[in-house]
């Protein structure tokens, strides 16, 4: 994801940052399917294994859904592998660090995202997680005190963000539908009804 040739045409570096991508997710995907590789045909809905037969769906027994959908919520191949890519710009300072490009993926599916909406959610929880673990360390090695309050307090403000977003994650996915209603100090006098809960007239 590091290109440093400034001479290079931006749209050639892109065209180089997307290759490096598109080829670090496949090789994932073969790892995680080791006799499998899904292609995406122009003009059919539904990935094929190019393994098999380049004309009919993999058979049964093989993932119905692909690695990176299965990051990102995301049916589109080139639009799941950018929201993927710019996680890991988000999270990563030095994305050629062995295992942590992997990390950070497997960290996008534990979340299981089901759709667009949720798997920007996830993307942006795992990117702020990450960015608050840099300013957490970066505070333990600042020189000055003053520096690292600074650190800490932008640490403190991702983390607040994180939560917000692992809250609207969980009402997306169900996890947060019971309502608690707490009731103190209730004086019921003689005659008197007190009803807890929704009342429906």
């Amino acid at each position: 994801m590091n290109v440093t040739d400034n001479t290079v045409d931006p749209g050639e570096k892109t065209y180089r940052t997307n290759m490096w991508l598109e080829n670090k997710i496949t090789t994932i995907e073969k790892a995680y399917q080791p006799d499998f590789c899904w292609h995406q045909i122009p003009g059919e809905d539904t990935p094929v294994n190019m393994e098999e037969n380049r004309h009919e769906p993999a058979v049964l027994d093989k993932p119905k859904v692909p690695y990176r959908t299965q990051l990102t919520g995301v049916k589109d191949y080139n639009a799941a592998a950018a929201m993927i890519g710019k996680t890991i710009d988000a999270c990563l300072e030095n994305t050629q660090i062995p295992g942590d490009v992997e990390a950070v993926m497997e960290l996008l599916k534990e979340f299981k995202p089901r759709n667009l909406r949720e798997g920007i959610l996830v993307s942006q929880a795992v990117a702020s997680h990450f960015m608050a673990l840099k300013q957490i360390e970066r505070a333990r090695k600042a020189l000055v005190p003053e520096s690292a309050s600074l650190y800490l307090r932008e640490a403190h403000k991702l983390q607040r963000m994180l939560l917000e977003i692992l809250d609207h994650l969980d009402k997306d996915q169900g996890k947060k539908n019971q309502q608690n209603i707490r009731v103190e100090h209730v004086h019921i006098h003689d005659g008197g009804q007190a009803v807890v809960g929704n009342v429906a007239h």
